[in-house]
């Protein structure tokens, strides 16, 4: 809206711009109501279309791959998932069983290498059942126990492999398998992971500089609209506050062009951050991996949209510039008029000085300007005849200027709201799409699942139709089969029933020598304490008659860990050659002996003249002084005694016999040692006899200690084997 000031200070309002918008809304309705009826339509043919080409495609595929097996194979090694869409389709199993019966004296050619391939990938995609664990049975069950047969399958995957290297070479292929495909879909999932991540961050910052964009233009808006304000104050300003007016205009104007030098700056921040999205959504399109990635969606709804506000703000801007165009001309027009009209007064009074002074004006000047005014009166008259007369052109002119003004802007609106709807069928489309994907995929598994969960009830379909085709002919042969095949299923009952009954014998027996070895162990930690318990006695004791310890409780430890079923006779038996003092008072342990062995040692030296019945004191000082003459050999045993050549003991001496016995005992063995000083006689023997018998005791229960160790040993042998 504008208005156009007269001479005389009277308005002449044209709602122009009121007319130019109410038009222009019209029309953009009923074209956004064409608009929305043609979506409805152009949304179903969409829908139809893509259905009718994608059954096409998948029908087009599976019936080429049925003529050409070479670009079957080439498929499925290239697109994964989709030899169980040829098996579901075209089911290869059930042709080759059915000629298989039809001609049976027929030789079937062993699979390909490709079924082999194609039945390995089923395997590695099913779900693998857990296999029961294994238990080893007695071999005394293990023969009565018969392998259970499996029932016949179909041929494409009869065929076993027949040496150990092919099935090893199956196992790493499927191995190598599964692990190319944990590989694919952990590289998906990370590629997904990092295009939304990427995604949602850029998308983000465009929602932060878009609102900068759209906040910029509406500043801009609002400095153009300050700047028509301004401009109507200059032209309604008296001449004295012109001047101001004009400053005021002035700096109106310059923040309008910075306003608008601004918006324009964000604004191509914002549409280059919108086309790094477009690329980086372009790029997730073409991938494999990240093609059905929801984020894509998200981001290209948030870019359409983001587009939609600034192209919509834009339009505008545009319309507050060209309003402000269009009052910045009216501006120029009125200046240059009011300039004319002064220009004219000063060439008819010269002298006249206008807006200086309040000089009245005299008789011939009024005069002057009456007739100038009657002058000016007539030529206007006559130029408003003459533009009466063009005035039809000029409203045509006019009138076509401004329907192509209007038709411009209509078509940028009509642009805007076109490409506002291209965009959202686009992403209508793309939800559509990756709905009808998802559908598909999650039919494909499940057709999937069903094939490799329900591999009998295959077999029944394929015996059904079978029986439908060949009808009567196979009834009987069928009755037939089905009786066998009751037949083999009670019998592979059976046999698994004692399989069971084979088990369960086997576990009950591996469960008593458990049981077995469980208490031989129990013995041998028993035994071996009481061997601790003979070597060291008490531990930290400083005196010999404190190192005693009675063996009671380590006996009724060997007694409870040999209690098999209350029966321990054997045990029993074994324990009854142990001393009651040895229970009672205990043992002294091997190096208390062998301490105690050398005080005994020097006091048979001492008195190795003396007999039984004892001497005189001369006799015990001649033998007291002998053993401080006598020196022991280094080596008092013979070539002969090292070789275990028998000797005759009459022959050896008291001090023969000590040395003999020290010898042993600096080399722990006691046995020997006790032999040695069983030899002596008279007041040595005497001397040595309490020594002895200590030096019995613990051999005794030593040996005692050996023979359960060993018998528990035995038993734990026996569990094993």
């Amino acid at each position: 809206m504008f208005r156009i000031t007269r001479k005389f200070g009277k308005e002449a309002t044209y709602n122009v711009t009121r007319v130019h918008s109410v038009s222009t809304r019209n029309a953009t309705n009923i074209r956004y109501v064409h608009s929305a009826t043609n979506s409805r339509g152009i949304r179903t043919r969409l829908l139809f279309g893509l259905t009718t080409a994608t059954v096409a495609s998948v029908g087009g595929v599976v019936a080429y791959a049925k003529y050409d097996p070479k670009f079957r194979s080439w498929f499925v090694d290239n697109v994964p998932f989709s030899e169980n869409m040829f098996d579901l389709f075209l089911d290869p199993a059930k042709d080759s069983q059915i000629v298989a019966v039809k001609q049976p004296e027929k030789p079937q050619p062993p699979p390909s290498s490709a079924s082999v391939e194609r039945v390995r990938r089923q395997e590695a995609l099913e779900p693998k059942r857990e296999e029961p664990t294994s238990i080893k049975a007695p071999k005394e069950l293990s023969k009565a126990v018969e392998v259970t047969e499996p029932l016949p399958i179909p041929e494409i995957i009869a065929e076993p492999a027949k040496s150990l290297a092919f099935q090893r070479l199956m196992q790493s292929e499927d191995a190598a398998f599964q692990q190319r495909l944990s590989m694919q879909e952990t590289e998906a999932a990370a590629e997904n992971a990092a295009l939304a991540q990427i995604l949602k961050e850029m998308t983000d910052g465009l929602t932060q500089v878009g609102q900068i964009a759209i906040g910029s233009h509406n500043a801009a808006v609002s400095s153009i609209k300050t700047y028509i304000e301004k401009l109507e104050e200059v032209l309604d300003a008296p001449k004295h506050a012109k001047d101001s007016a004009v400053k005021y205009v002035n700096m109106a104007d310059n923040a309008k062009n910075e306003a608008i030098k601004q918006a324009q700056r964000k604004t191509t921040e914002a549409k280059e951050l919108m086309e790094k999205i477009k690329t980086a959504i372009g790029r997730g399109r073409k991938s494999k991996l990240t093609v059905a990635n929801p984020a894509l969606l998200t981001s290209e709804e948030a870019v359409n949209n983001m587009a939609y506000k600034i192209q919509l703000i834009e339009t505008q801007v545009e319309s507050a510039k060209a309003e402000a165009n269009v009052m910045s001309e009216y501006r120029t027009m009125v200046e240059k008029a009011q300039k004319e009209f002064q220009d004219e007064l000063k060439k008819l009074l010269p002298e006249m000085k206008i807006g200086e002074g309040e000089r009245p004006l005299t008789n011939e000047e009024v005069n002057h300007i009456i007739n100038h005014a009657h002058k000016r009166v007539e030529h206007l008259q006559k130029q408003l005849a003459l533009h009466q007369a063009s005035e039809k052109y000029r409203f045509q002119a006019a009138l076509d200027r401004k329907n192509e003004e209007h038709n411009v802007h209509l078509e940028n609106v009509v642009n805007v709201e076109a490409n506002k709807l291209k965009r959202e069928l686009d992403l209508q489309f793309q939800h559509k799409l990756s709905e009808f994907r998802e559908d598909f995929e999650q039919e494909l598994r499940t057709q999937l699942r069903r094939q490799a969960a329900a591999h009998s009830d295959h077999l029944q379909d394929v015996l059904q139709t079978q029986q439908a085709e060949l009808q009567a002919e196979f009834n009987k042969e069928l009755e037939e089969k089905m009786g066998t095949a009751r037949r083999e299923f009670e019998a592979n009952l059976s046999r698994s029933y004692a399989r069971l009954h084979g088990i369960e014998e086997g576990i009950k027996a591996r469960a008593d020598l458990n049981k077995t070895a469980r208490m031989s162990q129990n013995l041998w930690l028993a035994c071996q304490s009481l061997r601790q318990a003979i070597r060291m006695g008490k531990p930290g004791a400083r005196s010999w008659d404190e190192q005693l310890k009675p063996l009671a409780d380590e006996m009724d430890a060997v007694k409870t860990a040999a209690n098999i079923d209350g029966k321990h006779s054997r045990v029993e038996a074994i324990l009854t050659a142990i001393p009651e003092t040895v229970l009672s008072r205990g043992i002294y342990p091997e190096t208390t002996l062998k301490e105690r062995f050398l005080d005994v040692y020097r006091t048979c030296r001492r008195v190795a003249m003396v007999d039984e019945k004892g001497g005189s004191l001369w006799r015990f000082g001649l033998s007291y002084l002998q053993s401080m003459l006598l020196i022991d050999r280094p080596s008092p045993l013979t070539r002969l005694e090292l070789a275990h050549t028998p000797i005759d003991p009459r022959k050896l001496n008291v001090f023969d016999i000590l040395s003999r016995a020290r010898w042993c005992i600096e080399r722990d063995d006691l046995e020997l040692a006790l032999r040695y000083m069983n030899l002596l006689q008279g007041a040595p023997r005497i001397v040595a006899t309490d020594w002895m018998n200590e030096v019995r005791m613990l051999l005794e229960v030593r040996q005692v200690a050996d023979v359960l160790t060993a018998l528990s040993a035995a038993r734990g042998i026996q569990s094993i084997m």
